[in-house]
């Protein structure tokens, strides 16, 4: 599975990519670490399996919460 992200803002951000490995099909969530507090993020998600990879799901947006310490 990969997951793809960038901040949404009024600058066009790059898209970062988090391959994970080793799931099973169960798997229904997964936490993307090391995001800024406040901030509004896009996500999509592309499956792969034994046959290949998926297209992309569509994307959402999640603002993260609080503040750095």
């Amino acid at each position: 599975m990969a997951v793809r992200y960038r901040v949404v803002s009024s600058t066009k951000t790059e898209w970062r990519t988090l391959h994970v490995g080793g799931l099973s099909a169960e798997v229904t969530s997964l936490t993307v670490h090391q995001l800024r507090p406040e901030t509004l993020y896009e996500f999509a998600v592309l499956a792969r399996n034994r046959l290949g990879d998926g297209l992309f799901s569509e994307s959402t947006t999640a603002r993260t919460k609080g503040k750095f310490q």
